[in-house]
C-alpha cells in the first residue's frame, strides 16, 4: 500500500547502514539531517543533553523500541515494529 511505502521510505531513511535495523545513533543522525522525518516520528530535529531534548527523544525512542534490555546488547527499532507502532500508535497518540 502507499501508506506501508511511505513508511518503508522513513525506515530506509532512519537505517543508514542497511542492516534491517535503526540504532539510536543512526535515528538522532536522520534527525538532524531531516525536518520532515523528524517531524513525522514526534521526534525533536537537535537532540542535545540539556534542555530537555535528549529526555524527549530517549522516552520516544523507548515507545517504538524493540530489542533487547540487557546492558551489551544495543536498542534496535525493525521495520515491521515501526509500521505497527508509528501506523497503530504514533499517529493516533500526541509525541
Amino acid at each position: 500500500s502507499h501508506e506501508e511505502g511511505a513508511l518503508r521510505d522513513i525506515f530506509d531513511r532512519c537505517d543508514t547502514n542497511g542492516d534491517g535495523r535503526i540504532n539510536k545513533r543512526e535515528l538522532i543522525k536522520v534527525c538532524r539531517s531531516s525536518k520532515e522525518v523528524a517531524q513525522f516520528l514526534g521526534l525533536p530535529q537537535v537532540i542535545r543533553q540539556e534542555g530537555g531534548s535528549r529526555e524527549a527523544f530517549e522516552s520516544r525512542f523507548q515507545s517504538l523500541h524493540y530489542g533487547c534490555h540487557c546492558c551489551c546488547c544495543p536498542p534496535l527499532l525493525l521495520f515491521l515494529l515501526f509500521v505497527i507502532v508509528v501506523h497503530y500508535c504514533c499517529l493516533e497518540c500526541p509525541p
